[in-house]
């Protein structure tokens, strides 16, 4: 029998963390760019970047193999970056597998919610194979694309919250507790507001309250950058 180094697992060991990492859901699944390298007959790289920086998705060298998913590895398999507007979500995705057996798909589709769709896929039509086509529940964000290395979309990786939604009180039990700190301040703030000509202060009724929040989404609760440093902290 023979006796393996460490070493000799080492290879596997990184690509089985690579492949968990990418499933993995972001601690903030708001998305901000999308890598996509596209080669001849497939497309080898697809990677979600989200507000707090980490990435989701895959990034296939020449022989199939994941990734880490880095600037220069997605710069060599013809990444290039397309941002998404701040509070833009991924509301379908659609396309077609590759029939090489090999890669990621031939084509993909996002819809995106407040328009800017991405529609990615190679010239060469005889790698198109079957088609695939994903609905996503309006209090589910998409945080991965799960591709199978053998040309499929198998299925997406999706974070139950409400943080992309307009506030409603049906909305509000899926925030995060910090999200609903600040938005019981508000609706607090709100409920002390002066609503006569006179010096009273009165109470806002709390439909009034709801109403007036509703015409911001969750995550605008906290601005960017917060975001961002209190998710690199924790």
């Amino acid at each position: 029998m023979k006796s393996f180094e460490i070493a000799d697992f080492r290879p596997r060991i990184m690509k089985d963390a690579m492949i968990i990492e990418a499933i993995r859901p972001p601690p903030l699944p708001l998305l901000k760019r999308i890598n996509v390298g596209i080669g001849v007959s497939s497309i080898h790289c697809l990677v979600l970047e989200f507000v707090d920086g980490s990435r989701r998705g895959l990034c296939l060298c020449s022989n199939n193999e994941p990734m880490p998913l880095i600037e220069e590895n997605m710069r060599y398999r013809g990444g290039k970056w397309v941002d998404i507007e701040r509070g833009n979500y991924i509301t379908c995705v659609s396309g077609y597998h590759s029939n090489r057996g090999s890669f990621l798909c031939h084509s993909i589709y996002l819809g995106m919610r407040f328009g800017g769709d991405l529609i990615f896929e190679v010239n060469l039509k005889e790698s198109r194979g079957g088609a695939f086509h994903f609905n996503i529940d309006e209090t589910s964000l998409v945080c991965n694309l799960i591709f199978l290395t053998n040309g499929t979309l198998a299925s997406l990786g999706v974070f139950r919250t409400s943080l992309h939604l307009s506030l409603l009180p049906r909305h509000a039990d899926l925030l995060p507790e910090i999200y609903k700190e600040h938005l019981t301040n508000i609706l607090f703030l709100l409920s002390i507001i002066r609503v006569s000509n006179d010096n009273s202060l009165l109470a806002m009724p709390l439909e009034v309250r709801w109403r007036i929040v509703s015409f911001i989404s969750g995550f605008e609760l906290v601005n960017a950058d917060a975001v961002i440093i209190e998710n690199r902290s924790s």
